[in-house]
């Protein structure tokens, strides 16, 4: 007699064929969503079915779904507790990972994904209540920080990264590392140089974060660099800048 395969046994091998290729478009357990604190112009969001949703303030967009900013367009989203990045004008950003989750010592753990395709992103990041590893991907490199306030953006083909405090760390798309920039540093693939960052730079980068992350828990560092920029040479506000992220 020929052996037969259960017809119920092709149906749950089948089953679980197809749940493996539904794998990779799956949200990992832990990911949350991000929520839209404000919002400016025009703002669209695309889901991960390439269908286009409206947004407004309290919003929640989960991981895979993209941001689209226009001309006068700008969002600022809490990313996870203690996290937050603004999405500013003509920029595309896909939310790729937002993993949040406690220690057993009940510290806060983040683990951020940010895929920047063009324009640029804002971001602001509390690393001392926990362990956080945060970085903005983009076609030309990958800025990655632990903790600190800082700028990417993508103009044409090149990759220019700002830090206001903090350290970043940018690498090529292959791993290689191009820049550590410190607080009041910035760099950009063109040049391939690190240079001083402006006052009208950290300006501009602070004032993004005070109106669009108005309710981010980080208040103080945000605080700290509105201080500093009274007079940023002087030891004391670079102190200033420093303390709530060391």
């Amino acid at each position: 007699m020929k052996n037969s395969t259960c017809p119920l046994t092709l149906i749950k091998n089948l089953s679980l064929g197809l749940l493996v290729l539904a794998l990779p478009q799956m949200a990992r357990a832990d990911d949350i969503p991000a929520t839209v604190t404000s919002i400016k112009g025009d703002v669209t969001v695309v889901d991960a079915s390439g269908q286009h949703v409206d947004i407004t303030q309290g919003s929640k967009i989960p991981v895979g779904d993209t941001i689209k900013t226009g001309a006068d367009g700008t969002v600022g989203l809490t990313l996870t507790p203690g996290s937050g990045t603004v999405v500013m004008p003509n920029s595309s950003v896909k939310i790729s990972t937002l993993d949040f989750n406690k220690g057993s010592d009940g510290s806060n753990n983040r683990k951020i994904r940010l895929n920047l395709k063009n324009g640029s992103l804002i971001s602001t990041l509390f690393k001392k209540d926990g362990h956080s590893d945060f970085q903005v991907s983009t076609p030309y490199g990958v800025a990655a920080a632990k903790g600190t306030s800082w700028e990417v953006i993508v103009s044409g083909t090149t990759l220019t990264v700002e830090v206001a405090n903090g350290i970043v760390k940018v690498t090529d798309p292959s791993g290689k590392v191009l820049a550590t920039l410190n607080q009041d540093q910035q760099y950009d693939t063109k040049t391939n140089a690190v240079s001083a960052l402006s006052d009208a730079a950290l300006q501009a980068l602070l004032a993004a974060l005070q109106t669009f992350l108005p309710d981010l828990t980080q208040q103080q560092l945000i605080q700290s660099l509105q201080n500093a920029t009274i007079n940023p040479s002087t030891d004391v506000n670079k102190n200033a800048i420093n303390s709530p992220n060391q």
